[in-house]
């Protein structure tokens, strides 16, 4: 009965963090905060860099205005290197020529002061970006020191992964797709 247990309880943890080394690889890659329109313009993006396609649906789009800004729909599977917009409401006649979005829903991003985090279905933090000062920034919702802030009409974009993202992103002209710099 021991052993039986026991094996149980490997094969739990195991699992539990091949999920968590799996989920991992999803980074919030971009993410436009303080657009022309605070009415459909804001938009995240999220970027798988493993190489398994991973099941996405049911996670949550955390922010500073709600712990479940935006749900990811059922049946959303984000394949190795490929990316997912989360876009606010109304983003489809506001992009110009900005992807479209994979999911469109009311989103509510701070300019200031302010962060995302994309939690996966159990609620564990995937990745997280924060913008301004830390001591306004709810716990969670930024890694390391945040970035000082974009600009109104630019984005954070990632240009590599060492959990701080004051080094790890950069502002500049919104590309949701296209390649940025650093190569990450």
């Amino acid at each position: 009965c021991f052993f039986i247990f026991m094996k149980w309880v490997l094969w739990f943890i195991s699992t539990f963090a091949l999920i968590t080394t799996v989920s991992a690889q999803v980074v919030i890659q971009e993410v436009l905060y303080d657009p022309a329109s605070e009415s459909g313009g804001e938009a995240v993006l999220l970027q798988n860099k493993g190489a398994t396609a991973i099941d996405i649906s049911g996670w949550v789009l955390a922010t500073e205005a709600s712990l479940s800004d935006a749900i990811v729909p059922s049946d959303s599977v984000l394949s190795s290197g490929a990316t997912y917009i989360i876009a606010d409401v109304g983003w489809e006649s506001l992009r110009g020529e900005l992807p479209s979005a994979q999911h469109e829903e009311p989103i509510t991003m701070a300019n200031t002061d302010a962060g995302i985090a994309i939690k996966d279905s159990t609620g564990a933090i995937i990745d997280a970006v924060g913008w301004g000062e830390e001591v306004g920034i709810k716990s969670g919702l930024f890694e390391g020191t945040p970035h000082a802030g974009a600009d109104s009409l630019q984005s954070l974009q990632r240009t590599k992964d060492t959990n701080n993202n004051a080094v790890d992103f950069v502002a500049a002209s919104p590309v949701f797709g296209a390649v940025t710099g650093g190569g990450f």
